[in-house]
């Protein structure tokens, strides 16, 4: 069951249409998207604790480089999860790769199609940090902590809006 359409012109403070723009997720999708989104905050949370950590901690900490590491990946795949919720509760055909998924939230106007190239950029990091390749990772890790955490809260804010 779909809401009726809003003019595309009006448009939200991410550029993504309002609530009423919107299919209605169904209850599950909603709890669902809830459960993940408290999750993917608290996770930002707990990075923030490592926000300062430089280059040669990270690589010479083990425990503080498997936190990051984890804390990352955390919030890639939920992330990655609530895009996927909304694509279905969309209606729309499910993309192949993980990158196409943020690409196909831009292409569909429920993010700005910027916002969602950046977070294509990023969701790689969860393979560079599953296959163990360091000397990639460190570069990856603080292009995440710097700037996608910024795009994830924003995605964040869309989520919230949709349940």
């Amino acid at each position: 069951m779909e809401v009726e359409r809003e003019d595309s012109s009006r448009k939200g403070e991410y550029g993504h249409l309002s609530s009423k723009g919107m299919t209605l997720l169904t209850k599950s999708q909603k709890a669902g998207l809830t459960q993940r989104l408290a999750f993917v905050e608290t996770e930002l949370e707990d990075l923030e604790e490592f926000a300062r950590i430089g280059q040669n901690i990270y690589l010479s900490d083990r425990k503080v480089r498997r936190n990051i590491d984890r804390i990352a990946e955390n919030v890639l795949n939920g992330c990655l999860d609530m895009a996927k919720v909304i694509l279905a509760g969309e209606r729309s055909s499910m993309p192949g790769t993980s990158r196409e998924v943020f690409l196909k939230l831009g292409e569909l106007k429920i993010l700005p199609q910027a916002m969602c190239s950046r977070l294509a950029d990023i969701i790689p990091l969860r393979n560079i940090l599953a296959h163990e390749y360091l000397d990639a990772r460190w570069k990856e890790i603080r292009k995440f902590m710097k700037s996608g955490k910024k795009d994830i809260r924003s995605f964040l804010a869309v989520v919230r809006k949709r349940i």
